[in-house]
């Protein structure tokens, strides 16, 4: 659950918090506009920011990999490398190896930050390459093009703050696909060759998820609690699970939330508020985004054409 930006940092404990997050908060005080996944559970935490970089220092956080967008406004330079500037819909990397970083920029800028705890990429290296990632092992970037990251960037920045509270599963989802790209195409690993894995989807298995899915909808569901269902590590799962679906798991699941929806309202029982609940979404707002999104018009219209 994301909390009002106030409210989540007082209550959050800042060693459990992405240090760069801390930090910017102290030196952009009016500068931070949204942050997600805050809670212990979240795999991905992201924090949206509009504010002039004037002497804006971080410093390392081994806990987390922090992935910046930069979204608009002008440049944005790291003062140890004053040449490589960022500037409208490029990607770095903090590193985690220099002890302090300096920031400025020209005038106010819009940026994301996307938070990834070290451990899960360690975990998605393991899957892939029955390898250990250490942070030595990541190629820092700054002011990238790279179409893969800056693709997924704009992709979880347009989910993730648009959504008033992105689910677990999405959070996941964006994970995953960072940690992918990241050891794939900015880490010593991408040497490396893939494990091979050929082997086809267990129907039995995706069927347990599917099934458990169906019973479970109302719930946050996460990808590490659907990939226990399926007795798969999450990379595996996300993979066999879209070769057997057509879908990633968040995307099934939205769908299918959608689809229980519908045939709440064609029923007519319940209010609009009751029915997002029962069919996992966290608010009524939250439902609407999504119904409209997939259906073309609002729930309340969908209901007012049924009954008429």
């Amino acid at each position: 659950m994301s909390l009002p930006v106030a409210d989540s940092l007082e209550r959050a404990s800042p060693a459990g918090l992405p240090r760069h997050l801390v930090e910017g908060r102290a030196y952009t005080p009016n500068g931070l506009i949204k942050t997600v996944g805050l809670d212990e559970a979240a795999s991905l935490k992201a924090s949206l920011w509009r504010a002039e970089l004037l002497d804006a220092a971080t410093t390392a956080d081994p806990n987390f990999i922090s992935l910046i967008h930069h979204r608009g406004g002008g440049a944005v330079w790291d003062m140890a490398a004053p040449d490589e500037r960022a500037t409208t819909d490029v990607a770095s990397v903090h590193s985690n190896v220099e002890s302090r970083q300096e920031w400025r920029s020209d005038g106010v800028v819009s940026y994301a930050h996307f938070y990834l705890p070290t451990t899960f990429v360690s975990s998605v290296s393991e899957t892939l390459f029955e390898r250990d990632f250490d942070l030595d092992d990541l190629v820092y970037f700054r002011a990238s093009r790279d179409h893969a990251m800056t693709s997924a960037m704009r992709a979880a920045g347009a989910a993730l703050f648009d959504f008033e509270e992105p689910s677990h599963l999405m959070l996941d989802s964006f994970a995953m696909l960072f940690a992918e790209i990241l050891l794939r195409r900015f880490s010593v690993h991408e040497r490396h060759k893939e494990l091979p894995d050929a082997r086809p989807p267990t129907p039995a298995k995706i069927k347990r998820v599917v099934d458990f899915i169906e019973t479970h909808l109302d719930q946050n569901l996460t990808l590490a609690r659907l990939a226990d269902v399926a007795a798969m590590s999450a990379f595996h799962f996300v993979r066999k699970f879209k070769q057997s679906t057509g879908l990633t798991p968040h995307a099934y699941v939205t769908a299918r939330r959608v689809e229980r929806a519908k045939d709440l309202i064609r029923q007519g029982r319940d209010c609009l508020a009751e029915i997002a609940f029962a069919c996992g979404f966290a608010n009524q707002a939250h439902f609407t985004t999504v119904f409209r999104k997939l259906m073309g018009v609002t729930p309340g219209q969908y209901r007012r054409e049924v009954e008429g």
